[in-house]
């Protein structure tokens, strides 16, 4: 097993063979969308190459096809019983036809539970012979479909009318993309965000989250967040030290960001997994106090009207 909390210099499949069977949890990652060898102009934006620092993306469309196979099929070995694989891609067009990813993970060795659609509330694409696509996708994989560590979280709105209201998490989710981070395909912290505390309270045990395309380092930085131990793959030299410094840039900084429950951390002893899930229980049995409470019967309601 490689060292955890660490980002290994490798390609992502070399790092993944390295790692034993059944020993990650959650996996969470966007690989290259194999955009073509088109470069961004005015009016091609949609489909065009992103200038990655070491890689060209550019494969042959079944070549690609079949390396996210191979991928996701040494992600589903590495899994554990239960675990699960969000995948964030996007619908591509080749030759004026969309292309789903569904196209090849419904091939893989994973079990597909839930499409979930991300709203990134912009697009750079301004070809107008189509939609302005405004979202990305994630698809929730597992790894057999029983079991499956999984607890849906709720979280409180933070303005509208209903402002305050508690809201169970639903498939699809508004986050505005990354737009102040040097790497060309970043996504933002807030979807990790929304993944981790769901896995997180479907157990006990604390989790290891791992990232083959660790990028800019976002995973890494929600993970640890969390109090989860991490792992991640890069392999360009330029991306691997962009992201570790921007992981101790993170939690270098006056407050730790927030925690499993949303709360400020100030140090680094905030981040002991088994006080959050101790909190978290607390949390939960006075939430069912309070709704028991509220559910009085119909005698004892009655008894106090005045008639």
């Amino acid at each position: 097993m490689l060292e955890l909390n660490k980002i290994h210099l490798c390609d992502c499949m070399e790092g993944l063979k390295k790692l034993d069977d059944n020993s990650i949890d959650l996996v969470v990652t966007s690989p290259p969308y194999n955009l073509g060898s088109k470069k961004r102009g005015k009016n091609n934006l949609w489909n065009s190459n992103i200038d990655y620092e070491n890689y060209t993306d550019d494969r042959d469309e079944n070549e690609y096809q079949q390396w996210q196979i191979d991928l996701c099929n040494e992600i589903f070995r590495v899994l554990k019983p239960g675990g699960s694989l969000f995948y964030n891609h996007k619908v591509r067009s080749r030759n004026n036809q969309g292309i789903l990813p569904s196209s090849w993970l419904l091939k893989t060795d994973l079990t597909f539970r839930q499409l979930i659609i991300w709203d990134r509330m912009c697009s750079v694409n301004v070809n107008i012979t189509h939609y302005l696509p405004t979202t990305e996708l994630i698809y929730w994989m597992t790894k057999g479909s029983d079991n499956v560590r999984f607890s849906r979280q709720t979280y409180q709105l933070e303005s509208g009318k209903n402002k305050g209201q508690i809201v169970a998490l639903t498939e699809v989710w508004q986050v505005k993309a990354d737009m102040n981070n040097d790497h060309p395909a970043p996504y933002p912290i807030e979807l990790v965000d929304r993944i981790i505390p769901s896995i997180l309270a479907g157990g006990e045990d604390n989790i290891v989250v791992l990232d083959p395309f660790m990028g800019s380092g976002t995973t890494a930085i929600s993970a640890k967040k969390h109090g989860c131990n991490w792992i991640g793959f890069e392999m360009s030299e330029v991306y691997k030290k962009m992201a570790e410094d921007r992981i101790e840039k993170y939690f270098a900084d006056q407050s730790f960001g927030e925690n499993l429950f949303g709360e400020k951390n100030e140090t680094a002893d905030d981040f002991s997994f088994e006080e959050m899930m101790r909190k978290k229980k607390e949390e939960q049995q006075e939430k069912h106090k309070q709704k028991n409470i509220k559910k009085k019967p119909k005698e004892e309601i009655i008894d106090k009207i005045e008639w």
